[in-house]
């Protein structure tokens, strides 16, 4: 809240403390990490001086507009027979994206399997998401693409941190798909993992 002085000639010097106050917030809310922390190691972090992180992805618990994985595969392909491969070319592209996001930040990325071990040298990041759902475009409304997962970094045989992600794309009149709205999607979610195992280096 703004105090507002009624004095003569305050009134400039009310508005420019209020836009210091609001610059101010801004700067706090950009330098706010782009990940939540429910589970961290350290010091020192369990993540410390790896070279590898193998990626697996886990859809057990994921929610598809609202509907269980299974759900939404059964009524999808009940109105398309062909509708599993168009599922897994699109599971493709965001798996690959987020690989992508995850060595933007300059580490090593291998995929993997829920059932790959790492070895020293190496963790493994389960990415686990929990709801998907998928933006459309019309030519009055439109709606975004949105992911929001939880990520298990495991060192040997334990999850050692763990983090909650989301990352949205907003769908519009020259990318209406949700096919071109899992690459972005998936880099940020990449890209954002990738920012809290190079910050775990330095703890």
């Amino acid at each position: 809240m703004v105090l507002t002085i009624r004095r003569q000639g305050m009134r400039g010097s009310t508005l420019r403390h209020a836009g210091l106050g609001l610059l101010l917030g801004a700067v706090v809310t950009a330098c706010a990490a782009p990940y939540q922390v429910v589970q961290q190691s350290g010091p020192p972090s369990a993540l410390r001086n790896l070279e590898t992180t193998i990626v697996a992805f886990d859809y057990s618990r994921m929610i598809v507009e609202g509907m269980s994985l299974d759900a939404w595969m059964k009524k999808k392909t009940a109105e398309d027979a062909e509708y599993p491969k168009t599922w897994l070319d699109l599971q493709g592209r965001w798996e690959e994206a987020f690989r992508l996001g995850f060595s933007e930040t300059g580490n090593t990325v291998e995929a993997g399997t829920l059932e790959s071990q790492p070895t020293a040298g190496q963790c493994k990041l389960v990415v686990r998401v929990l709801t998907f759902t998928m933006g459309k475009y019309f030519v009055v409304s439109a709606t975004a693409t949105r992911m929001d997962t939880e990520m298990d970094f495991v060192v040997g045989p334990d999850v050692t941190d763990i983090i909650a992600l989301q990352a949205a794309q907003q769908a519009g009149a020259f990318n209406p798909s949700v096919f071109q709205h899992v690459k972005p999607v998936g880099q940020a979610l990449g890209r954002n993992a990738g920012k809290f195992f190079a910050d775990s280096q330095n703890k």
